[in-house]
């Protein structure tokens, strides 16, 4: 009896534990768990949460989406560092310019100049996009999901056919190995509609900061705003 009341006292402590966090997440997609201690002008300060005696880390504004505080509040950050204006080279030229290119989606691959990407290469495209590169590796999860589905329904239906020709019950592997499949192939229509999803959040986004950017730099005469539509 006494186990039994203690188990509802201990779950409610991890859940006290989980919730007295402040969740730091950055634009690559990747959570820290942390105790924020200061936020600077151009940088936010942490300790660890599973070391908060330990040493004091910083990082970056400009890597970071949103914090979420263990009183249930949220900052979201948008912070972009005044850089100097300089006229990149001919080969810098061509490297932003591909940077900026739309992406296209064909029967469930995400494609850039007629060329199939790889996932680590949509994820480095994305990097800069923390919604459109969640949903795309929600979708590589599901893929996932819909492969190993789809294998183990293929091989219980194959143990079936084998289990027919012997003349034993096959009823539950043919059962089974059809639903495994169902399965697989619902996996496999999310993780196509999640990638799909990605790759047109990704060009709304890239449309709209070309319809109206504003660019803060440093020129000869002080500090300039250019506005490109």
């Amino acid at each position: 009896m006494k186990n039994l009341i203690l188990i509802p006292v201990f779950l409610l402590g991890m859940l006290n534990l989980v919730s007295a966090q402040d969740i730091i997440t950055l634009k690559n997609g990747e959570e820290i768990k942390a105790k924020v201690t200061e936020i600077e002008s151009i940088e936010i300060k942490y300790l660890k949460f599973d070391n908060q005696t330990g040493p004091v880390y910083a990082i970056d504004k400009a890597n970071i989406i949103m914090i979420k505080y263990e009183n249930g509040t949220k900052d979201v950050f948008d912070y972009k560092p005044v850089t100097t204006a300089v006229s990149p080279s001919q080969n810098e030229s061509k490297t932003l310019q591909s940077g900026n290119e739309e992406l296209t989606y064909f029967k469930g691959k995400v494609m850039k100049d007629k060329r199939q990407l790889k996932p680590y290469e949509v994820k480095a495209t994305m990097i800069n996009n923390y919604v459109a590169l969640k949903r795309y590796k929600g979708g590589r999860a599901f893929n996932t999901l819909g492969i190993i589905f789809t294998v183990v329904g293929c091989i219980d239906i194959t143990t079936g056919i084998i289990n027919t020709f012997q003349a034993t019950d096959a009823l539950s592997n043919f059962l089974v190995g059809g639903l495994e499949l169902g399965v697989g192939l619902i996996f496999n229509s999310v993780s196509k509609n999640k990638t799909l999803s990605s790759v047109v959040i990704y060009n709304s986004a890239l449309k709209e900061h070309r319809t109206s950017s504003l660019n803060v730099g440093m020129t000869h005469s002080g500090l300039g705003f250019c506005f490109n539509f």
